[in-house]
């Protein structure tokens, strides 16, 4: 059986970057071809704000995530 719930981020997941700021994705546009996912920061240097990534991003993010939760 295999996990699907994070093959597709969805707005309410939390990230994490490389540096350890947190962040949630608020907004999925999908007729957007570079950068449909956007993140409002909670921690770090972008506190507050929201920026644009693309999925590769979010999908590394979301591992990193799930890297420190196991760690717990």
């Amino acid at each position: 059986m295999t996990d699907t719930t994070h093959d597709k981020p969805q707005v309410g997941d939390l990230v994490m970057n490389w540096d350890g700021e947190m962040g949630i994705i608020s907004l999925i546009e999908t007729d957007k071809f570079m950068c449909p996912y956007f993140v409002r920061w909670t921690s770090g240097y972008l506190t507050g704000y929201s920026t644009a990534h693309k999925i590769r991003e979010i999908k590394a993010w979301t591992i990193n995530v799930r890297l420190q939760l196991d760690k717990l």
